[in-house]
């Protein structure tokens, strides 16, 4: 599989409260314009709302990490960024 450059790496960004968001406007700023913060989707919902990303990026990824299986068996890459007390 090639690899896709941030022009056409297509990255959903779930997580807690605005970080989705924020993070998705920095990594447009950064070149990666195809990057969408999916906001209130939970549930097989969100198995669905993924279906059209290459990689799936959890802010705060605690209620997410349940997902993981069902994404790497997509063929989605997962990026976590764990903050504050996930590290605990």
């Amino acid at each position: 599989m090639a690899r896709k450059g941030p022009a056409q790496l297509r990255i959903a960004l779930v997580g807690m409260e605005e970080l989705p968001a924020l993070t998705a406007l920095r990594l447009r700023q950064a070149g990666y314009q195809r990057a969408d913060a999916l906001e209130g989707v939970r549930g097989f919902a969100l198995l669905r709302a993924v279906a059209g990303y290459d990689v799936v990026h959890a802010v705060f990824p605690t209620y997410y990490l349940k997902w993981v299986p069902a994404w790497k068996a997509a063929g989605k890459r997962v990026v976590f960024d764990l903050i504050g007390s996930d590290l605990y």
